[in-house]
């Protein structure tokens, strides 16, 4: 990979790292204060606590979500120092220079992906 283009990719993932970062602290900030409780639960009589638990199971996803995506990133910028980022980790083929600007972390070319994804949405059908 030439290091113009090393260097882009390692910009945009560590810029996608920090904004997960940022918004991730944002959120646990939110939780620990109260300050979403505090804030849905101003309009809303005891019937609608469901409603300010779905909330709170949603904010934990959405952090588990982004957890998940700076491990995928940090991944990433380890590929790249050891001069493997843009192959796929399973065929070994190039992943499009679309796909890693879409998604700069894609550690699987687009027919791997899918095709990992199918498997995955089999299994759940049939489990």
């Amino acid at each position: 990979m030439l290091n113009t283009r090393r260097e882009k990719f390692k910009r945009l993932l560590y810029a996608k790292k920090q904004a997960m970062i940022s918004d991730s602290a944002r959120g646990f900030k939110n939780i620990i204060s109260g300050e979403n409780m505090h804030i849905l639960s101003k309009n809303i009589d005891d019937d609608s606590m469901p409603f300010l638990c779905q909330h709170e199971n949603l904010t934990f996803r959405r952090l588990t979500y982004q957890r998940d995506i700076i491990k995928r990133i940090d991944n990433a910028l380890e590929r790249l120092d050891q001069g493997t980022y843009g192959r796929c980790e399973e065929c070994d083929g190039e992943i499009g220079e679309d796909r890693l600007n879409l998604i700069p972390f894609a550690a699987y070319c687009t027919e791997c992906q899918e095709a990992a994804e199918f498997k995955k949405t089999v299994r759940r059908i049939l489990n």
